[in-house]
């Protein structure tokens, strides 16, 4: 299960803050060490499947911030967190302007490429620098171990 970590190469990756069985909200961008409270590296991971998304380093600001609460045109609301790259990622169909939540970029449905569930979009423009905006509820931060 993901609670139980993931691994990636030679490094476990476990929850935040969670025993192992729970899930951690996914909305911070670093995580913390529990025994020591040193920062460390770690990774988001879909919550359906536990397969691994994106780099927590990967998070940046977009439009001034890395959180962002949108609403859809149906009203369903989601918040989202700005990510450079998402190599977990399968991108469905192609690039559509109507309704985006960032003026100037266009967006497409970003997938989870191992189960296929729905974890955001990707954005992009020409001449501007892309991203992804991932739904935070729908990830889990899981932070780097050592194996053993």
């Amino acid at each position: 299960s993901a609670g139980a970590g993931i691994r990636k190469g030679r490094k476990v990756f476990r929850e935040e803050g969670q025993k192992p069985g729970k899930r951690a909200p996914g909305a911070a961008a670093e995580a913390r060490d529990a025994e020591g409270g040193a920062a460390c590296r770690g990774v988001y991971a879909c919550r359906a499947c536990g397969a691994f998304v994106a780099p927590a380093d990967a998070a940046i600001p977009v439009s001034g911030a890395h959180l962002h609460t949108f609403f859809n045109p149906l009203g369903f609301v989601y918040a989202i967190g700005c990510f450079a790259a998402a190599p977990g990622l399968s991108l469905q169909g192609g690039p559509d302007a109507s309704f985006s939540w960032f003026p100037g970029f266009a967006w497409t449905v970003a997938l989870c490429a191992s189960c296929l569930a729905h974890l955001g979009w990707s954005y992009s423009a020409p001449g501007k620098t892309g991203f992804f905006g991932l739904i935070l509820d729908r990830l889990v931060l899981m932070e780097e171990k050592s194996p053993g």
